[in-house]
């Protein structure tokens, strides 16, 4: 039997008649893992998207923002010192929000250690092995894979979501803020 450490399966045994249904599970781990890569590198185009317009909607909101009607401001009531205060606390919440939404996205896009299968380690000794052991040693493997690239995509799959909602969230607050600056 091969060294399940490296990236050699281990080949079983046994009588490869005992394995009929060895290339089916190779088929239904191998597409598993086709899936799971798929998943990895859509989270990952789409966070590269998002990044750009998170970075656009920062500076938007920054440009937006009116300094020269804070330095000019004469608060005579209670009723503009309110609204003063209330664009310049949503600007800080849109701003803050839009910066945990980058971090996340960035965090997506961090690289992890996926692991593969090791073409290195295919010996001619599999050539001479029976169809169905082979079969059974690459399942067995591909499926040892998925078991430590699934966690590293629900990982991954997580930061996306909390940076999606982070960045709707940092929207409501710019459109109020964006409302209020009629006021200004």
């Amino acid at each position: 039997m091969s060294d399940p450490s490296s990236g050699t399966p281990p080949i079983p045994e046994v009588d490869s008649n005992e394995f009929p249904s060895a290339d089916l599970l190779l088929s239904i781990v191998q597409r598993e893992y086709d899936i799971e890569n798929n998943r990895k590198s859509t989270l990952e185009t789409r966070a590269g998207v998002l990044i750009p317009i998170i970075v656009t909607l920062l500076t938007f909101l920054v440009s937006f923002f009116k300094f020269e009607s804070f330095k000019n401001a004469k608060i005579d009531y209670a009723i503009e010192g309110f609204i003063y205060t209330s664009y310049m606390l949503l600007l800080i919440i849109s701003v803050a929000l839009l910066l945990i939404s980058l971090y996340y996205f960035i965090k997506v896009l961090s690289v992890n250690k996926y692991e593969r299968l090791n073409v290195d380690d295919v010996e001619e000794s599999h050539a001479r092995t029976e169809k169905n052991r082979l079969a059974l040693g690459y399942a067995l493997k591909y499926s040892e894979i998925l078991k430590g690239n699934n966690p590293l995509n629900e990982t991954k799959a997580i930061q996306y979501q909390r940076g999606c909602y982070c960045t709707v969230g940092a929207v409501l607050p710019a459109l109020i803020m964006i409302v209020l600056s009629q006021f200004l």
